[in-house]
């Protein structure tokens, strides 16, 4: 059934008192707000940069839908569908499928003013960086794409590349995320994806020292692995220690430097060094998870590493 004609502006507005009544025992509906100050409750069907179509409150399941022209309308405000509410006051527990839905559902309405798809795109693809597989890092990647190309909102926009650049780093691309750190650094104060950046250069330098000195286990007498395998672990233990060095105050990301550092010193052999950093792991930051993690490890006799890197928090 085709809907009916956009409804002419003077027609349109000449209705508002009635289609403005309110109405009960509705579900939650969408809401015109028109350039006149007026609202209308109802539930869009469709909305393109001219038309918006929509149905009204009490209107007959087989009546046709009213649509009317965008220049009369200021902006929309989106109802929020079910189980949205549920997952916006507490993303990081909501299942990664009730993400994928509400995205799926919502990115029609991707860079429709007011409209929060972009913001559920950025949350579900940090779901999926959360997960362990390298095809949804890949995903993240798109979707983030889409958000930072399309959405109105300039914050929704910064967090989705800066979701971009953790699902970079959570694939190595490291090249890629160097340039788009300082893309984004020219822009903010904030040091997190500096960070974070550091810390997974860190931990593949530290996957490489690893694995170079299992398959050289006389490194010390070869001239040749011997530069490489030193520049390794001077250079993963320099970059854990940054947070520590130049943003001590961000706690969590400083102690768990502290925490990885001593890693590297253990798979150096560094037994002093590595007591060391954990006695300053200890004293200064004694109430993070990373001082918790350390205190199993304060006998010489446990070097205990690390797991893999972890998906990022956010």
């Amino acid at each position: 059934m085709k809907p009916h004609p956009a409804i002419p502006i003077a027609g349109f507005l000449a209705v508002l008192a009635w289609l403005a009544a309110p109405a009960t025992g509705l579900r939650a509906q969408d809401v015109l707000h028109l350039k006149t100050g007026q609202t209308v409750p109802c539930a869009i069907e469709a909305v393109t940069d001219n038309i918006v179509t929509f149905r009204l409150p009490g209107m007959a399941k087989n009546a046709p839908p009213r649509s009317a022209k965008m220049e009369a309308v200021e902006f929309i405000e989106f109802a929020p569908l079910p189980g949205e509410a549920k997952v916006l006051a507490d993303p990081a527990k909501a299942p990664p499928e009730t993400l994928e839905k509400l995205w799926t559902d919502k990115s029609r309405l991707l860079g429709r003013p007011r409209s929060n798809a972009g913001a559920l795109g950025v949350l579900h693809a940090r779901a999926l960086l959360r997960g362990d597989d390298p095809l949804f890092w890949q995903r993240a990647i798109v979707i983030c794409d889409r958000v930072r190309e399309r959405d109105w909102d300039e914050k929704v926009r910064h967090d989705a590349r800066e979701t971009r650049v953790q699902a970079l780093i959570r694939l190595e691309r490291f090249d890629e995320a160097r340039k788009e750190v300082a893309a984004l650094i020219a822009e903010t104060d904030d040091p997190g994806l500096t960070i974070s950046l550091d810390h997974a250069l860190a931990r593949a330098d530290l996957r490489k020292l690893i694995a170079l000195q299992a398959e050289n286990p006389r490194w010390e007498e070869d001239d040749f692995v011997r530069p490489e395998r030193n520049r390794l672990y001077h250079e993963a233990v320099d970059r854990f220690l940054r947070p520590f060095l130049f943003h001590g105050t961000r706690e969590t990301e400083a102690a768990r430097g502290l925490l990885d550092a001593a890693e590297a010193h253990a798979v150096a052999g560094n037994e002093a060094e590595r007591r060391a950093v954990l006695a300053d792991l200890l004293a200064i930051y004694p109430n993070t998870e990373a001082a918790a993690a350390a205190r199993g490890q304060t006998d010489p006799s446990q070097t205990k590493t690390n797991p893999t890197d972890e998906a990022p928090k956010n």
